[in-house]
């Protein structure tokens, strides 16, 4: 969580919320004198700024503090299709992402897990009701229906997985 908060940090509500790194609001810090601190905006505005993206050589981070958003409603996950319908994926991908809301994120993955034959799948998340993450998907004419779970929190959108499932991007 650390390291992708202070590398920027783009995730499922960045197009909402900005980076990660956007919504620190303090840092817990060892400096290179072995003194601990607490960096934010106004205390040290030079230290802020170089930690929440300037790479690790200013100090030993212990600690973020978070600004938190509200999450009333989700929907999301990911779509998956062969390999052979990449094309049509493709140009519903930029059907949907043409005009498409801060409230929705969606990004398009090749993927060829061994010993499996290659995908493409696009992984959505919509800071709204079904129904209109459903509606802003029909935009892009591509069956999207199995990407039909509503979440009530922001958990389920994204699980960690029990075992190790290696895939190579493409």
């Amino acid at each position: 969580m650390t390291g992708y908060t202070l590398g920027g940090g783009v995730g499922w509500f960045s197009r909402t919320y900005g980076l990660a790194s956007d919504s620190v609001r303090a840092i817990d810090i060892v400096d290179a004198d072995g003194e601990p601190g607490r960096v934010s905006a106004e205390s040290d505005p030079e230290l802020f700024w170089a930690l929440r993206g300037g790479g690790g050589d200013f100090a030993m981070v212990t600690a973020l503090e978070l600004q938190l958003y509200p999450v009333p409603a989700l929907y999301g996950g990911r779509v998956i299709w062969p390999e052979h319908r990449t094309r049509q994926v493709y140009e519903a991908f930029l059907e949907i992402t043409a005009e498409a809301p801060r409230e929705l994120s969606v990004w398009i993955n090749r993927l060829h897990p061994p010993g499996a034959p290659p995908l493409v799948t696009l992984d959505l998340a919509y800071l709204g009701e079904a129904a209109q993450g459903q509606d802003l998907l029909a935009r892009g004419r591509c069956d999207t229906r199995q990407a039909g779970r509503g979440r009530s929190r922001p958990g389920g959108l994204h699980q960690r997985p029990q075992a190790v499932h290696p895939a190579v991007p493409r």
